[in-house]
């Protein structure tokens, strides 16, 4: 419980840094289970328009393939000789499907005159634009 922690996501292999994208940490939670264990909980968001420029984004497979390093610490005493502790570490690789199609489709277009600014086009799009990230 109240542990420090360092963590890092890496590119699939676990030893390159992710490139072509920004990742932006979410505020850790840290639920409590008893006086001495807690459960932390790591969060992370980026921008999905980014994805095709990084090193995490495979096409042929609509995935995204990442490596996320997390160690467990015991800060070093503040009077003391001694380093910190690494009480625990953990390596987890993760595999993504990610669904990034976007259906549209355009019907009933008119070409309509417009007094002296020439002719006005004017689309009508059914629905609305759809993108799934399961």
């Amino acid at each position: 419980k109240d542990r420090a922690y360092t963590d890092e996501l890496l590119a699939a292999d676990c030893n390159d840094s992710i490139t072509g994208l920004d990742i932006n940490a979410t505020a850790p939670v840290r639920i409590p289970i008893d006086d001495i264990h807690e459960v932390l909980r790591l969060g992370y968001s980026f921008d999905t328009l980014k994805l095709a420029g990084s090193n995490i984004w495979f096409s042929e497979a609509n995935q995204i393939q990442f490596c996320h390093f997390v160690q467990l610490i015991l800060p070093a005493p503040a009077s003391g000789p001694y380093p910190f502790i690494v009480l625990n570490e953990e390596t987890s690789d993760y595999v993504v499907d990610l669904d990034l199609s976007v259906d549209i489709s355009v019907d009933n277009i008119t070409l309509t005159k417009r007094g002296k600014g020439g002719p006005k086009l004017e689309a009508r799009i059914p629905g609305s634009v759809n993108v799934t990230n399961p």
